[in-house]
């Protein structure tokens, strides 16, 4: 390689790590909103100015966790146990009937959802299979990542 293409992809490394650690950060800071249709005011009410990582409140008035099917997709019965027992264990209780949980109420001020610690399972497979997407290496880990108790800390599942 020439001085001038080492340069360019150190260039595209750096700005690829940028977008990762962007991502990571942006999800951290927007986690306690997840799920607020209500715009700035419901945020205001709930949280004053966000300015920093914020643990999400416990209550969110409107939430739909509580309808969700905990033996399957969808919506449903909370008398399955795929939810709390295969996975996110130990956190069935919050997806009981009757309750305006908020989706992330187990998380705590600037940690990542696990739609973000999904996304870094897959950047540890690209980055291990050599730049190359390969599916069933994912789908390993993520059957694995999902299934191993303590790998998250989030209550939600989408």
């Amino acid at each position: 390689f020439s001085r001038t293409a080492m340069a360019l992809e150190k260039n595209i490394a750096d700005r690829i790590r940028g977008a990762c650690w962007g991502a990571c950060i942006g999800d951290a800071l927007a986690m306690p909103t997840h799920w607020y249709y209500g715009g700035r005011s419901q945020i205001t009410a709930q949280y004053g100015c966000i300015k920093s990582y914020v643990k999400p409140a416990y209550s969110l008035q409107g939430s739909i966790m509580n309808m969700s099917n905990t033996s399957g997709g969808g919506r449903g019965s909370d008398e399955g146990s795929i939810i709390g027992d295969v996975i996110n264990h130990g956190k069935k209780k919050h997806w009981t009937s009757g309750q305006g949980v908020h989706y992330h109420c187990t998380l705590d001020a600037g940690e990542n959802t696990l739609e973000m610690q999904l996304f870094r399972q897959l950047l540890v497979c690209i980055t291990s299979d050599n730049g190359q997407f390969v599916p069933d290496h994912f789908r390993q880990r993520y059957l694995q990542f999902m299934t191993t108790p303590g790998s998250h800390n989030d209550c939600y599942a989408s």
